[in-house]
């Protein structure tokens, strides 16, 4: 086995990645869809609530990060991010079908980003070092692109067998329980935690 493979506590991350992710990418993949065939959007308005997720990211992302990066508390805010996600999904299960609840659910999953994505990059370009960082970023890369896949099948499947409601409620878990497993890994690394807490 590679040695890669050894290093269990970055293939629990890369497990993490993958189930946070999956969830993740159903915001641009069968969340569009709910919003048409059951709170009965019109394009144009889902179109604009897709654009929200760019807009914010451009005027908000890098000055966020550059605030929180001062904190030292990275494992936390991609802890932070992957619950925020989830409630960005599952908040759509409590109201009826309303324009500004699908740009709340936007708004908090988009947050869920930016808390996440820029402090899991940090984690595993800390992890490597420069005789194994491209294992690292493959591996990393694959994680996402298994996301990518899983999200609209899997996403599709639960939809149409259990209704948009069990699967928002999925989400949630799935993103708590990724969040829980980036917890234990901590506890692990403690003595050597290339993030820190």
């Amino acid at each position: 086995a590679a040695p890669i493979f050894s290093d269990r506590q970055f293939m629990l991350f890369i497990a993490c990645t993958i189930l946070f992710a999956a969830c993740f990418f159903q915001g641009f993949t069968i969340q569009p869809v709910f919003f048409k065939e059951v709170w009965h959007f019109n394009e144009q308005f889902i179109g604009l609530l897709l654009a929200l997720n760019g807009v914010i990211i451009v005027f908000v992302e890098m000055i966020l990060i550059y605030k929180l990066e001062q904190f030292k508390r990275n494992a936390m805010f991609i802890r932070t991010g992957f619950i925020l996600t989830g409630i960005g999904f599952v908040i759509v299960n409590f109201f009826s079908a309303n324009p500004l609840v699908g740009i709340l659910s936007v708004t908090l999953y988009t947050f869920g980003e930016i808390f996440s994505m820029p402090f899991m990059n940090a984690y595993w370009v800390a992890r490597s070092n420069k005789n194994n960082r491209g294992q690292y970023a493959a591996w990393y890369a694959i994680a996402w692109s298994t996301a990518q896949i899983i999200a609209p099948l899997a996403g599709s499947r639960i939809a149409a067998a259990k209704g948009f409601n069990f699967l928002w409620w999925l989400n949630l878990s799935a993103c708590t329980v990724a969040a829980i497993g980036l917890w234990f890994n901590q506890k692990k690394e403690r003595q050597k935690t290339p993030v820190q807490a």
